[in-house]
């Protein structure tokens, strides 16, 4: 299966950093926009999963259940870098590990 590589514009991109900057998702939004994970991985993770510089990902919340479980293949498990710009927004919001 060939997975397809999608582009955000520059102003789109811009568009979406200053409105995060107000919106009460706006962290949010910003985890998913520079880690990749799927929206139901994020609502899975807790305060733990984020140390050392990455994003642990080791379950999801499932949708048909509500549950959170482990992920359906290994590949759902893995550890994701944090990019300085999402660092630094953990930072303002006392995200960090300690």
């Amino acid at each position: 299966m060939k997975i397809a590589t999608v582009y955000i514009s520059t102003r789109a991109k811009s568009s979406l950093l200053k409105t995060a900057q107000w919106h009460r998702a706006g962290l949010w939004v910003c985890l998913l926009f520079y880690t990749g994970l799927r929206p139901r991985e994020s609502a899975a993770l807790d305060r733990s999963d984020i140390a050392d510089g990455f994003v642990h990902v080791s379950k999801a919340l499932d949708s048909r259940t509500n549950e959170i479980k482990p992920p359906k293949s290994r590949a759902g498990i893995r550890a994701i870098p944090i990019p300085v710009p999402l660092s630094r927004m953990f930072e303002g919001q006392n995200m960090t590990s300690p």
